[in-house]
C-alpha cells in the first residue's frame, strides 16, 4: 500500500585510558555545577486522519483511498547553547487501516522509524532516517489495485521550509526495498530500489480552526505509476 498524504562506537582498554587521563579529584554533588541540558524530548500521540484520491494503475478503478489510526513517539531536538546547526528527531510508531472507496478494498499499514536532521536557519528543516514497515491492501480480485502482505525497509528522506507557525512547505522523496519478490517491480523506473514515493505538498495550521495538509504524491512500484492527491488532518 502507498500512503499519500503530509513527513533514523572505537575503544581503548581500561588501563591505557587511564594511563592517558590525568587524575581528577570527584566532584561532590552539591559543589557540581548546574549543567544545561544538550537534548530534549518529549513524547507525543496523535490521531492519523488522511484521504487520497489515487488514480490507480493503467486500467484500475480510480479510488478515494482512506486512512485511519494512530501515532506515537518521541520528538528530540539538540538543544546545547551556540550550536550553530540544531538537531531535530522524531522516533515514532504508526498504524492505520485503510478502505478503498466505492472499490471496498481494505488494509493496513505498521511503521516504526526514527528520523533526524539539522535546521538551517530558522526557517529550514531536513530529516532522514530508516522506516520499517509492514503492510498489505485489497486481494487479488480487487478492482483498484492488490498489495499482497509484507514488510520493507525505506529510507525517508524530507525537507520542510516554515517561515511561519500557521503555513509550512514540504518535499519528501521514500525509496526503499520490498521483502517479497512478488511486489518487486519488473521494469527499471525504480532504480535500484523496489518502490520510490515522491510527495510534495503545503501543510497549514490555524490554532483556532485547525491544521490541515494538501499536497501531490506518485508512487512506483511493482504495480505501476500511481499520482494521487495527499489529503490529511
Amino acid at each position: 500500500m502507498k500512503a499519500l498524504c503530509v513527513l533514523l562506537a572505537l575503544s581503548m582498554p581500561m588501563a591505557a585510558v587511564a594511563q592517558e587521563l590525568p587524575h581528577v579529584v570527584p566532584e561532590r554533588e552539591e559543589d557540581a555545577p548546574q549543567r544545561e541540558p544538550e537534548w530534549a524530548h518529549e513524547f507525543y500521540t496523535r490521531p492519523v486522519a488522511d484521504g487520497r484520491l489515487l488514480q490507480g494503475c493503467p486500467g484500475c478503478t480510480p479510488t478515494l483511498q482512506a486512512e485511519g489510526g494512530g501515532e506515537a513517539g518521541w520528538k528530540h531536538r539538540y538543544v546545547k547553547r551556540g550550536s550553530k546547526f540544531p538537531i531535530n528527531g522524531r522516533s515514532r510508531g504508526r498504524g492505520t487501516i485503510l478502505v478503498g472507496i466505492p472499490t471496498g478494498s481494505y488494509g493496513a499499514d505498521v511503521r516504526v522509524g526514527s528520523f533526524w536532521g539539522p535546521q538551517i536557519g530558522k526557517y529550514i528543516f531536513f530529516a532522514h532516517g530508516p522506516d520499517l514497515w509492514f503492510n498489505f491492501y485489497g486481494t487479488p480480485a480487487s478492482t483498484d489495485f492488490y498489495l499482497p502482505p509484507t514488510p520493507g525497509l525505506a529510507i525517508q528522506n524530507s525537507v520542510l521550509f516554515q517561515p511561519a507557525q500557521a503555513i509550512g512547505f514540504f518535499a519528501y522523496a521514500r525509496p526503499g526495498w520490498v521483502f517479497l519478490p512478488s511486489r518487486h517491480p519488473t521494469n527499471n523506473y525504480a532504480g535500484l530500489f523496489h518502490e520510490i514515493d515522491l510527495g510534495v505538498g503545503v501543510r497549514v495550521n490555524i490554532p483556532s480552526i485547525g491544521s490541515g495538509t494538501i499536497g501531490y504524491r506518485v508512487t512506483m512500484d511493482a504495480y505501476g505509476i500511481r499520482p494521487g492527491i495527499i489529503l490529511s488532518q
